[in-house]
Order: structure tokens, then sequence, then C-alpha cells
């Protein structure tokens, strides 16, 4: 190793150090690095082509490095708020048939250079291959060869990505993989071009294409094109395969312990997700979606303290992005601290009131209304309804509606959705006419019911409105309700029948096995229907656990059950608070549910 490059690397080093926070003895940890564009200073347009080269082919080798993440930025700016500690930038020129490079690595928080190096090319366009290697090196002396020797493959990566056409990115992709057929990051490039124009089938064509190259295309490679083509396929088994193959490759790419993670959850494997959060946290510590992920995890586990905690460290990396507040929000909710939980959520809109169309403000009202306070609720309703307004929510008028009902206000919530059903406003009255059809079996009007779902069965095809009306079917026990396939569906449908003939001990063994396969943060519906038939059976103590938790609140569309489980859920929960003798609390919450059932008629 040359003195030069030994004074840089050591520069690199104590910076690195410094900016994660850790010593040599410590676990290593990533390292954010961004590369800016190399500027041509040749004064020859032809040369275009070499500063994008030269940052494919550097990120290309940097990223295969367990501590580093290398990512292509136009600007220092870009690079800070993606959270690069140190940049990468510099230009070329050239002297006779070579290209000389001047580049430099400074911080992005004080623009302090910390090494600089000039580098020269073989003669010949030959000489891109070792300048990359070179330039690699300069950053990272462990960096791994290109996993190409072709420069054309390269060059024409770059040009692909660079091109203002589709037909130019297309035709530069080609002439890479005649090049060299085993380059996979070309095929992965090719693809992406392709989904950017839409062209889905012509995509998957690329990716089968590499794929039947087989072992010429490396392992790590071979698991992004499949993960791509799982992706484009919506082949969620070979989607799981390919990310959990990836991760196993690339521990510390906290992006794919993130989805892995996600995909765990979603096959009810919370704890199994959690600790894969907590491991991916310890290696990267400034990825926001990571400590996200990391608090809803620990929320489903009913860890108060940690999930707090997690969300701290996001709103560190993310102190001026509503998500934070909105995720606040959500975990509070979800721990029963309703005002804590609205506070958040107005803080959220606040900061940006386009997040979620606004809908953080809907999840205040939510949040509101378990604390009892109806004014206070419809008054952020309000402000909700009005922005949407504004915006043309073809369903602002449905979501007025069922909140009215939900609320209490029942003939003046029945009264607006009837108006609904009847306007002929296309998907949105079947969804109205499906919402009634459930209000009118709960309330005693079973022939009603049936009729209006049947009625949306034979017109509609929303998928919302469908399978309100044939929650409607099996419930009522309706003629043909057994067509229903098996499954959580056709489940859900039977223990609702059940409760509405007052079988609680039957539809508490149908609910039991519901209840533990949905995700803790959506479960609170199941959660009441599961505690209401428990207590009714004689089993409250058994009900306790699920009216201790409430899930997370909708976005703005409430689920077809909330105005079956709420404000029940208060009573359930008052119910269980005086069996465990703690009286005072139970008419506390009692007083609540009063106030909101006041107005029901």
């Amino acid at each position: 190793m040359s003195s030069s490059l030994l004074r840089g690397w050591l520069l690199f080093t104590a910076a690195w150090l410094a900016a994660a926070g850790c010593s040599p003895s410590r676990p290593q940890t990533v390292q954010r690095l961004a590369v800016l564009p190399f500027e041509n200073l040749s004064g020859d347009p032809s040369l275009d082509w070499v500063g994008p080269a030269l940052r494919e082919g550097i990120v290309l080798q940097l990223n295969t490095l367990p501590h580093l993440r290398a990512g292509m930025f136009q600007n220092a700016r870009d690079a800070a708020s993606a959270r690069a500690r140190i940049v990468v930038a510099g230009y070329f020129v050239r002297t006779g048939s070579r290209l000389r490079l001047e580049a430099e690595q400074r911080r992005t928080d004080t623009g302090k250079v910390l090494a600089r190096r000039r580098l020269e090319s073989p003669a010949g366009s030959e000489g891109i291959l070792p300048l990359c290697a070179e330039l690699a090196r300069f950053l990272d002396p462990s960096a791994p060869p290109l996993e190409t020797s072709s420069p054309a493959a390269l060059r024409a990566l770059a040009v692909g990505r660079i091109s203002p056409t589709l037909a130019a990115a297309v035709e530069a992709f080609e002439r890479g993989a005649q090049a060299d057929p085993g380059f996979g990051p070309l095929y992965i490039a090719w693809a992406q071009a392709l989904l950017q124009h839409n062209q889905s089938a012509a995509a998957l064509g690329v990716l089968r294409r590499a794929q039947e190259l087989g072992e010429r295309i490396p392992a790590r490679r071979r698991a992004e094109i499949a993960m791509l083509r799982a992706r484009v396929e919506g082949d969620r088994a070979a989607l799981r395969k390919a990310v959990a193959e990836l991760a196993a490759m690339t521990p510390s790419d906290t992006g794919l312990q993130v989805e892995l993670s996600r995909q765990e959850a979603a096959e009810g494997n919370y704890d199994a997700g959690a600790q894969r959060l907590r491991r991916a946290v310890q290696v990267d510590r400034e990825e926001p979606s990571a400590w996200n992920d990391l608090a809803y995890a620990e929320a489903r586990l009913g860890r108060r303290a940690e999930a707090q905690a997690a969300l701290a460290a996001y709103q560190r990396l993310a102190p001026r992005e509503a998500n934070p507040l909105d995720s606040l929000g959500d975990i509070c909710y979800h721990f029963g601290e309703f005002d804590a939980a609205a506070k958040a959520y107005q803080e959220a809109f606040d900061r940006d009131p386009s997040f979620l169309g606004g809908a953080t403000l809907y999840k205040a009202a939510r949040a509101k209304l378990m604390l009892g306070d109806v004014s206070g609720a419809q008054e952020i309703l309000r402000r909700y309804l009005e922005l949407r307004r504004r915006g043309a929510d073809p369903l602002v008028d449905f979501v007025h509606a069922d909140w009215l009902y939900l609320a209490g206000e029942r003939q003046e919530g029945r009264r607006l959705m009837e108006a609904l059903a009847g306007s002929g406003a296309g998907e949105v009255s079947e969804l109205a006419r499906s919402r009634l059809a459930l209000w009118n079996l709960t309330s005693g009007r079973k022939d009603e019911a049936v009729s209006l779902a049947r009625g949306v069965l034979q017109r509609s095809q929303a998928p919302a409105a469908r399978s309100a009306a044939l929650l409607v079917v099996v419930i009522a026990g309706a003629p043909g309700w057994e067509g229903v396939p098996e499954g959580l569906f056709r489940s859900l449908g039977l223990a609702c029948r059940a409760l509405l003939d007052r079988r609680f001990d039957q539809a508490a063994q149908i609910l039991k096995p519901l209840h533990q396969s949905t995700d803790p943060l959506s479960q609170d519906q199941l959660g009441a229907l599961l505690a209401w038939a428990l207590i009714e059976a004689g089993q409250t103590a058994e009900a306790a656990p699920l009216v201790a938790m409430h899930g997370t609140p909708p976005a703005g569309l409430e689920p077809p059950l909330s105005f079956w489980t709420f404000p029940r859920v208060l009573e359930l929960k008052a119910k269980v608070l005086a069996a465990q003798g703690r009286r005072r609390e139970a008419e506390q919450l009692e007083a609540v549910y009063r106030r909101i059932t006041s107005g029901v008629r």
C-alpha cells in the first residue's frame, strides 16, 4: 500500500469510527457512503459515459462489503438527507490516450475534505476497469473486483441507465448482454427500465433470460433477479424465498431485513420478526424504516417501553417528517393511551397535512371517540371531511354516514347512507347498500338485509361492496351461503351468526383461532367480538387480555363491523374491570360508554 493511500485510508477510517460513534473493538456497523457524479472536464462529449460508468462500477464493488452502503446521489444535500456521512466526488480529464481522475472524500455535515487522490487509467478504452478498481480500493482497500471483465458491458450498463428513451436504453442493455452475458446487474437495470414504462411482460422476458444463464451469474445476483421476478409476478412464496436467501447473503442490508421481518409478521411469527429488527438496528442504527418497524414489532409483543424507545430513535432520524408522529399515535392507541394518541395524530397532520391524505385527522377523531369526547371527535372529523371534500373524494359522504352511525347518531347516519345508496353514484352507492345491509342484519331486519346484499352481488364488481354483501349472506344463513369457500371470511360470518343467535360458546370456539392468526395491530374488532362471546359465556378472566390492547385505528375508512364492536368494547372492558374488583375504573368507563350511546336510537 502506498503512503498516500495509507494516509487516505487512515483519515477515512477515523472519520468512519467517529461518525458511527464506535471504537474498533465494538461490532462493525454499516457506514453510508454517497457517490456524486464525476464531472467530464475533458471537453469531449463522447466521454460523457465515463462518469456514470465509474459510479456504477465502484458502487457495485463497494456494496458487496458488509460494512458499507454506497449509493449514487446528485448532490451533497441529497446524500445528507439519506444519512450518508461521507461523499465521494471528483472530475476527470483526458491526457493523451489516458484518463486522469481527481477524487476526494469529504464529510456531508462539515464539508471537511478527508482524503484526495489522483488516479490515472492505462491507455485506451480498456482502462475504465482498472480505474474503477483503483478508485474502489481508494474508498475501501478491501473492495473486491468488479463482476465483469468487459469494459463494454460496464459502459452499456451506464449508458442504459442514462439513456433519454427506453428504446436507446434497451439497445444499450442488449449490447452489454452480448459483451458479457453473465453480468447480472445489467439484467436487473434492464428489467427495471422496462417496468418504469409499464412493460412487465418484456421485463419478465429479460429476467427469465438471465435465469436461464444459471451459475454464469453469481449467486447474489441470481437471488436479486429471482426477487425482482417474484415481485413482478406477484408470487408471494417465491418472493419470500428470494428475500430470505438474499438476506442470508447480506445480513447487513437493513432494507432486506426489514422486508423479511414484515413477511414474518404477515405469517404470524412476530417474535422472529422483532428479533431480526433488533439485530438490524444494531448493525445499521441510521435506517429510519427499521426503527419504525421495530416500534410496531415491540408493540405487537406488548413491550411498551421498547416500542417507545424505538420510536424515539425513529423521531431523531426523521425530525421533520409526519410519519414518526403518526406511528407514535398508533402505538399510544394500541396501548389504550387515547389522549396521547389524539395529540400525536394532530401533530402529524400539522406537520404535513398531505400525509395519508389527511387521514391522521380521522385517526385523531377516532382516538377522541375512544375517550368518550364526542364533541371533540366531531370537530376533528369536520375538519377531515372538509379536507376530503376539497380534494373531491367520492367516499366523503360514505365516511360521514358511517361515522354518524358508529358514534351513536344512528338515525342521521342511516338517513345519509340511504340517500347515498339511492344516488346512483356507481360503486359508492353499492358500497352504501352493502353497509346498510349489515346495519339491517344486526338490528333485526334480516329480510331487508339479505335483499340488499343480493342486489349488490348481482350488480357490483367492487371488492369492498361484494365482500360486505357476502358477509351478510353468511351471517344470515341465506340460501347459497354454503357456496362461500372455507376460510377466515366464512368463519367470521359463522361466528357473527352465532353471536346474533346468542350461542356464545360456539362463537368463542370459532373466533379463537381467527384471533390468533390476525395481526395484533389490526385485531381490535376480532378481539372485541371474542371478548363479547367469552364474557357472555361466563369466561370474563379469559376476555381480559383481549380488551387490554386496541389495535390501531383505520385511516379514514372503517372496516365493515366497526359499528358492531364500538362502543361495545368500552362496555366489555368495564365488565372486565368490575370482575377484577376495579370498581372505580369500571364506573368511569361505563360513564364513557353511556356518553357515546346516549344518542343511539
